[in-house]
């Protein structure tokens, strides 16, 4: 609801650095009303705007998003990898080291004009072709 923050560091990883599953961290109220993290002993209070979109927590921003949008963004992350691995292996017959040339050179720039053209209809994808 709109009076909880959960605060997920980075949505496109689905484990920790040690990988193990992540949560989201519920943020809490203190006694101020400010937003924080529990220690277990304490609330560590953070900054939340007054729209209450943006928490800074010392020199990180964050900004509030909502659940379909962070949805939309993974699922597009995830399409964009997957075709970043079917045109490394498209392209692998027809690229490599030449003397005199690449003699499949034809072969490879349609593959990556087809890769360049279905890059740009996934947002924010882009991988060097």
């Amino acid at each position: 609801d709109k009076d909880t923050y959960l605060v997920n560091e980075n949505i496109f990883r689905d484990t920790d650095l040690l990988g193990k599953a992540k949560k989201e961290t519920v943020l809490e109220k203190t006694e101020k009303e400010e937003l924080g993290v529990n220690n277990g002993l304490t609330v560590i209070p953070f900054n939340l705007s007054d729209d209450g979109k943006t928490l800074r927590i010392r020199d990180q921003k964050y900004v509030k998003i909502s659940e379909d949008i962070a949805k939309t963004a993974v699922k597009n992350r995830k399409d964009c990898n997957d075709l970043k691995v079917k045109y490394t292996e498209e392209k692998k017959p027809f690229d490599g080291f030449f003397f005199n040339g690449n003699p499949n050179q034809a072969k490879l720039d349609a593959v990556k004009a087809k890769y360049k053209e279905l890059q740009q209809k996934i947002p924010e994808c882009n991988f060097s072709i």
